[in-house]
């Protein structure tokens, strides 16, 4: 115990304005595997997750209340400068305890990022948790890979982790001194793999976590399963970004449900390859309890395809699709807006495709060109900002949603700003007829004769969204009060 540098720890997740997504929705899985970490390794430790509804001043009064000596957080680029004030806050109400930050935001700006804000005493760079175990149990700071710290008023770094290519070492999170009730959200996030082995012109995954692509066992993911299944869990949401890169540990995992006869329900919400599946295997995924699959598409033509090194074809995509929808499973489609030499007939054709299959959703997303990308390379190399690197990543969003328009961050001679604009205005528009269709499409489902009536009265706009909306979740929950009255009898 004496040789331990940190011991009582607080694991803290701070809440983004704006967010895409609701705030208290599930638990941060980056936090839930560093303090599973740091538990295993004798490392006392504590939660505050602050998106639950705590404020700043709620944040100071746990601090003084557990008196820790190492606070840790997770941080993205988004809005960073608003988060960097945050850790000066923390720093003038507690200036003896350290700070250490991990996470995409340290992962891709590194030294520049404890250089920018003094606050930050150290930095963990990609995979975090043995860095965090090696930090916290006392090894020379100039001995522990990945991590960012200062010494004599210099910042250094170590060098790189060798990534680690044995996941099952790693212990899933568990959550333990969370406060799951509170989150609204019931699905629980696995991660099973990290890493790609593409080379997207546009994608910074490798940054954050690492070259390479490695996995869990379908044995050991089947084990986090299991584990929630025993508490009442039955949602499931895989956060990989290549859950389905190799095909014959996910047919192992399906078996392993199906034989469990678990009643569970599993979604690839972050997108998977649409040349990592074919028939037989999305037919196995639905058998074993899928409900919905997301495929990253990103552009809508071949050669745009080519362009940004996606190594797939748009023959390969649409395939995808059609047997996702034949396999029974919910698609959902992801697209990115704006790429050099696309023009506005590339972007139409993104358009096209979200319309052309009877599909649950697809994301429209602004191009924002991350540091240390193919991407950001050109458009710096070609003056094509139109917006200052640290502005548009503090507070430009990225989703061309319902929500308010997305601001342009570069033009190129194929795309003017305004042009970029109108088309992020059209994906809108494209999004509410995908909506309007899918609405339609379950109508028919749940009603029947009557469906397509309120259907019909429904596109021509005689009955609001939340009519039928309301009469579709009231009947949900009689049939699932029904279906729990014939369970007790």
């Amino acid at each position: 115990m004496e040789n331990k540098r940190f011991n009582n720890v607080l694991l803290v997740t701070i809440p983004y304005k704006d967010s895409y997504y609701k705030p208290g929705d599930m638990p941060e899985t980056g936090i839930g595997y560093i303090s599973e970490s740091i538990k295993q390794a004798g490392i006392g430790y504590d939660i505050l997750d602050m998106t639950l509804g705590q404020s700043i001043n709620d944040f100071f009064e746990k601090v003084r209340t557990m008196l820790p000596d190492l606070i840790g957080f997770s941080m993205k680029t988004y809005r960073f400068d608003e988060t960097y004030e945050f850790y000066k806050k923390v720093k003038q109400e507690f200036p003896n305890v350290p700070i250490i930050v991990g996470g995409p935001h340290i992962s891709i700006f590194r030294e520049t990022a404890l250089s920018d804000c003094q606050a930050i005493d150290f930095g963990a760079v990609q995979e975090g948790e043995e860095t965090m175990v090696e930090l916290c149990t006392g090894k020379p700071l100039n001995e522990i890979k990945g991590l960012i710290y200062k010494e004599d008023g210099k910042i250094k770094y170590n060098g790189d982790r060798q990534i680690n290519f044995n996941l099952d070492k790693i212990p899933f999170p568990k959550y333990e001194k969370f406060e799951l009730e509170k989150y609204w959200y019931p699905s629980i996030y696995l991660i099973s793999s990290r890493g790609c082995p593409s080379k997207c012109t546009f994608c910074s995954l490798r940054l954050v976590i690492g070259e390479g692509w490695r996995y869990r066992s379908a044995k050991n993911i089947f084990e986090e399963i299991q584990y929630w299944y025993g508490k009442g869990r039955r949602i499931f949401e895989f956060a990989d970004d290549n859950f389905t890169l190799w095909k014959e540990r996910v047919v192992e995992l399906c078996n392993l449900i199906i034989e469990s006869d678990m009643k569970a329900f599993f979604n690839c919400p972050n997108g998977v390859r649409a040349d990592r599946v074919d028939k037989e295997l999305l037919d196995l995924m639905k058998k074993a309890g899928w409900v919905a699959m997301t495929f990253g598409v990103e552009v809508g033509t071949n050669e745009m395809l080519k362009d940004i090194n996606k190594g797939e074809t748009m023959e390969q995509i649409e395939k995808a699709i059609k047997d996702s929808i034949e396999a029974g499973l919910e698609v959902h489609l992801n697209f990115i807006i704006g790429f050099p030499r696309q023009t506005t007939a590339d972007v139409e054709k993104e358009f096209e495709l979200a319309l052309k299959y009877p599909i649950r959703w697809a994301n429209f997303s602004n191009l924002l060109p991350y540091p240390g990308t193919e991407l950001y390379t050109e458009v710096i190399k070609k003056n094509y900002l139109i917006k200052p690197m640290n502005q548009y990543l503090a507070n430009v969003a990225t989703k061309a949603g319902l929500g308010k328009i997305a601001e342009p961050v570069l033009e190129t001679p194929e795309l003017s700003r305004e042009e970029r604009i109108r088309l992020l205005k059209k994906a809108k528009q494209v999004q509410r007829e995908m909506m309007r269709r899918y609405h339609i499409r379950r109508l028919k489902k749940e009603y029947g004769l009557t469906g397509l009536i309120i259907a019909k009265l429904y596109s021509r706009k005689i009955i609001p969204i939340s009519v039928f909306n309301f009469a579709l979740d009231s009947s949900k929950r009689v049939k699932h009060k029904l279906g729990s009255k014939k369970k007790s009898n």
